[in-house]
């Protein structure tokens, strides 16, 4: 899957657990972390983790972003993030709640994080870079 100069490759385990969550809370918005590798503008998507499916909080964020980032494989990184909200907006920028999942993760863990948005399929994906 590519959107503009990004190539994101999301592998079958990775896929199945985001649309699992995202079916499992239909009627919640739903938030998740991307495990994987990128290169350039290269992204290999090997896991997602389920986080949230109800209102997202900082303190809550925090701790589950170490929680993942201490039980990763050497190789594996947190590359960014998906959600699912419920009303799909026109213009896709990422809600404010994936927009603040994503800033520790630009700013300690990924430097140009990508974001998924869901719709009973992938509809967007973001490069969020420094501007």
């Amino acid at each position: 899957m590519s959107n503009n100069n990004i190539n994101v490759e999301i592998e079958n385990k990775a896929f199945s657990k985001i649309m699992l969550h995202v079916l499992k809370h239909v009627s919640s918005d739903c938030y998740g972390l991307l495990i994987g590798s990128n290169k350039n503008s290269s992204f290999t998507v090997v896991d997602a983790i389920p986080l949230f499916h109800n209102r997202v909080f900082t303190p809550q964020t925090d701790i589950a972003l170490r929680m993942v980032e201490l039980n990763l494989n050497k190789n594996e990184c947190i590359i960014g993030m998906y959600e699912n909200v419920i009303i799909e907006p026109k213009v896709f920028r990422g809600s404010n709640e994936a927009l603040g999942i994503c800033e520790p993760i630009h700013n300690k863990l990924c430097k140009n994080p990508i974001l998924l948005q869901v719709c009973n399929y992938i509809k967007y994906i973001i490069l969020l870079d420094n501007n």
